[in-house]
């Protein structure tokens, strides 16, 4: 009975801000034409392998996966605001509570710092752009991510 009497008294505390910055959406890489030349040779080869086993419709998915994987590549993200409160993460308005995370670990990807959240909602994971030689960075890493348990 003692974990629900915890559990009501951190219900009824207020959200406080532990912390806040502004970063990118997600880790960007700029390509070169050449990237996209030999992206555009292979999906033709594997286009037109499946064009003559299956027909139109997986060449028209190829299509689509391409289309998108360019855009994401060639439109900079836009910079979204991160905040870590006593409740949970919210990152571009969208919260998600700390009972939700079960584990986190830091990765690298694309000259960007991320803390990576094993989540249990969909998508399963939240992947959180940390500046490295930011405020947030340089702290937390000394220390240890102490408010997720």
């Amino acid at each position: 009975m003692p974990n629900m009497e915890v559990a009501q008294s951190t219900l009824k505390e207020p959200e406080k801000e532990l912390f806040s910055w502004v970063a990118p959406a997600r880790p960007f890489k700029k390509r070169n034409r050449e990237f996209y030349i030999t992206l555009l040779a292979i999906a033709a080869v594997v286009g037109i392998v499946l064009f003559l086993v299956e027909g139109f419709m997986p060449v028209l998915l190829i299509i689509s996966l391409i289309f998108l994987f360019y855009i994401m590549n060639t439109v900079p993200p836009e910079n979204v605001e991160y905040k870590i409160t006593n409740k949970g993460i919210n990152v571009a308005g969208n919260k998600t509570d700390w009972s939700l995370i079960n584990r986190y670990w830091f990765a690298r990807r694309f000259d960007s710092e991320l803390l990576v959240m094993e989540t249990q909602s969909l998508p399963g994971r939240l992947e959180i752009v940390i500046e490295p030689k930011g405020t947030f960075s340089f702290y937390y890493r000394r220390k240890g991510i102490s408010f997720v348990s």
